[in-house]
């Protein structure tokens, strides 16, 4: 197989062998452990890949050989940034949800990856159907294509995919505050699965898309970008394939488990009024004996459903009693509980026999990071600091 290197296709063989790989094992995960989100970013992963591998093969002499393989560069559905929209919207649906299934109501957003995926079977079609072998002119690189074969290059179809790209991209953005209210009201471990990382992940593509999408804008103008001028898109969309696949594949499974978010979730608002505290006085009364009798927030996974089964009540009725009635969100709530633990060890000198972290690890936080963000908001103070004052004192 005729590979040219050189400094343009050389730089641009890493990011495919990097996106390759990972395509072969989010699938093989996917195989293995039924994740839903791994098949859609496997297949995201392969639409920037095959974009990548574009131009790699491009200057790695396909392009220009008048056989088999520039026919193959032609035909084959490298330009296929249409796919990347709707992916990254159900990868996102589907990595806050592990619950989530495609229903009728989802397969509406298919349609324009349906439509790109027939014209490029009918450009195939038509020309190797009515017009192969191709005439041997310049117009049809030296008898390597047919008539059709730059439809799928077309400025309308540009169009499409750019406004197909940014419409979910801002779906998705735009999601994204519902899901920080969920965990902040269902999960006592909400700073661990805030996703920042995926948020940015998004940033970093729609930055990548938007490089490409200036080039188009410009070429409509009337500037003329040389393909090695253009090659600096490609090696930058290159170390965006290393971002997304390492950031991604290694995401926590055992917490994206619990996660059932929903984007049609409303954002809730915490009420600080007293009228509304006291109609739920009672029920705080109960909930407060059962986890300070079980001491459940040293469970570092609590969940806002495992606590309303064991107060035998719905989730919605105990999500209003944490909110309206104690005017907090369920993972500051919980996290109280865990400083103030925190604090009762302190007190005892067990700073003198253990580290911080392990203290804190004992009474339920997840991560040094949450446990110092989480004592800040309490105590307005950080451990460190917290714990001299007891020296003075």
């Amino acid at each position: 197989m005729p590979f040219d290197f050189n400094l343009y296709s050389a730089l641009l063989l890493p990011a495919f062998i990097q996106g390759s790989i990972f395509c072969i094992l989010l699938i093989i995960r996917y195989l293995r452990e039924n994740r839903l989100s791994d098949i859609l970013l496997a297949g995201i992963l392969l639409v920037l890949t095959l974009k990548v591998s574009f131009w790699m093969l491009g200057f790695a002499g396909w392009y220009n050989l008048s056989n088999g393989f520039t026919t193959f560069m032609f035909y084959f559905p490298f330009n296929n940034f249409i796919l990347i929209g709707v992916l990254g919207y159900f990868y996102f649906l589907a990595l806050t949800n592990a619950q989530f299934k495609f229903e009728v109501r989802h397969w509406g957003h298919w349609v324009l990856p349906v439509l790109y995926i027939l014209l490029i079977i009918s450009k195939l079609a038509v020309d190797f159907g009515f017009f192969y072998p191709f005439p041997n002119t310049d117009e049809l690189q030296g008898g390597a294509r047919g008539y059709w074969a730059e439809l799928d290059k077309s400025d309308w179809l540009e169009a499409i995919t750019y406004f197909s790209f940014f419409f979910y991209a801002w779906l998705i953005f735009k999601n994204f505050r519902n899901y920080q209210n969920y965990i902040r009201q269902n999960l006592s471990f909400g700073e661990e699965v805030k996703f920042n990382w995926l948020q940015n992940v998004l940033i970093v593509a729609t930055l990548s898309v938007l490089i490409f999408f200036g080039l188009s804008i410009l070429e409509l103008v009337g500037f003329d970008f040389s393909y090695q001028q253009a090659w600096y898109a490609y090696l930058l969309l290159g170390v965006g394939i290393y971002y997304i696949s390492l950031n991604a594949y290694f995401a926590n499974p055992k917490q994206l488990a619990l996660l059932q978010f929903s984007n049609e979730l409303e954002s809730s608002q915490l009420i600080d009024n007293e009228s509304v505290k006291a109609e739920f006085k009672t029920q705080i009364a109960q909930l407060e004996q059962l986890i300070q009798s079980e001491k459940l927030y040293l469970n570092s996974e609590l969940t806002l459903p495992e606590l309303a089964k064991k107060l035998s009540i719905n989730v919605n009725q105990l999500s209003k009693i944490i909110n309206e009635g104690i005017g907090q969100n369920f993972n500051d709530y919980i996290n109280q509980y865990r400083v103030e633990a925190v604090i009762k060890q302190l007190q005892n000198g067990e700073h003198l026999k253990h580290t911080l972290l392990g203290i804190a690890l004992d009474c339920g936080f997840n991560s040094k990071a949450t446990f110092n963000r989480a004592f800040k908001k309490v105590k307005n103070t950080t451990p460190s600091d917290f714990i001299k004052s007891l020296i003075i004192n």
